[in-house]
């Protein structure tokens, strides 16, 4: 089950993503319990709807569950019980910019490696990439 909700005060917003899932040993997968996401958001419109400020933070927790191992040659993954991976809080700030359809945005990604601990991973033997700094523009071509 997944529970979800945005919370809105003036320019101030979050949203919520809790999911619990069960999966049992069985099944040909291995998922973990627990997945949530969170943002803590500041908005500000600068010229009316046609130019919008946003920034905030996102965190996102990952409960410890043995995750499928990956196999480069065959492009496949493949079950294993022997390593534990997730178990990880990912921290990431960003900053936004919408002219109409078009959003120039500027984000620094995982910004805890190496602060608490380095070398997070979702799945064995292929680490999270470390703090990443991006940029770009993510354009529409329609108008909503």
């Amino acid at each position: 089950f997944t529970l979800q909700k945005t919370f809105r005060y003036r320019s101030w917003g979050s949203d919520h993503r809790v999911t619990r899932q069960e999966i049992s040993k069985e099944d040909p997968v291995h998922l973990p319990a627990w997945l949530t996401f969170h943002t803590l958001w500041y908005e500000h419109d600068i010229r009316g709807d046609k130019l919008r400020f946003r920034a905030g933070i996102e965190a996102s927790f990952t409960d410890g569950f043995k995750g499928d191992r990956f196999m480069p040659a065959t492009g496949l993954f493949y079950l294993q019980d022997s390593v534990k991976t997730g178990n990880v809080w990912l921290i990431d700030a960003f900053v936004n910019l919408q002219i109409k359809t078009a959003v120039f945005y500027v984000k620094m990604d995982n910004m805890l490696d190496g602060l608490l601990t380095s070398n997070y991973y979702l799945t064995p033997d292929y680490p999270c990439p470390g703090r990443i700094f991006r940029f770009g523009i993510q354009w529409r071509f329609f108008d909503q």
